[in-house]
């Protein structure tokens, strides 16, 4: 098989299969599955306000998906990533609410600042590990 056959292939029948293994789901439950993926569908892609909630909802998955094929290109087994985040998001949130009174400017960037601090905290107690154990 040609090898950018394979990469094109690969991720649409991964697709394909889990939408009848979704199928088969909803059957064993007694729901109708054609009536749940068209109304899935339509929900999701029916307006220009579905389409935002869309994009909304999957930038913060697309940014620790970036960050878990960066971290493998590297080497590492990053599984923390999503906590990571998560650490950042409660931290930008807390600090953003905290001192409301900065200015915007140089409230988005100490926000931002915030959550890399959160995060490479969190990311030192995998590498607080990882070291220990391997000196043992």
């Amino acid at each position: 098989m040609n090898k950018n056959l394979k990469q094109i292939a690969v991720p649409l029948v991964s697709v394909l299969l889990g939408l009848v293994l979704g199928a088969i789901i909803m059957w064993a439950f007694s729901y109708d599955a054609l009536w749940g993926y068209e109304l899935l569908f339509k929900k999701a892609f029916g307006s220009i306000k579905s389409w935002g909630n869309i994009s909304r909802a999957m930038g913060p998955l697309i940014l620790v998906a970036l960050g878990f094929s960066v971290a493998s290109r590297a080497g590492f087994f990053n599984v923390g990533l999503p906590g990571q985040a998560f650490a950042g998001w409660i931290m930008a949130t807390w600090f953003a609410l905290f001192f409301p009174i900065l200015f915007p400017l140089l409230l988005i960037l100490m926000s931002f600042l915030s959550a890399v601090l959160a995060a490479v905290s969190i990311s030192f107690i995998a590498v607080f590990l990882r070291f220990s154990l391997l000196s043992i």
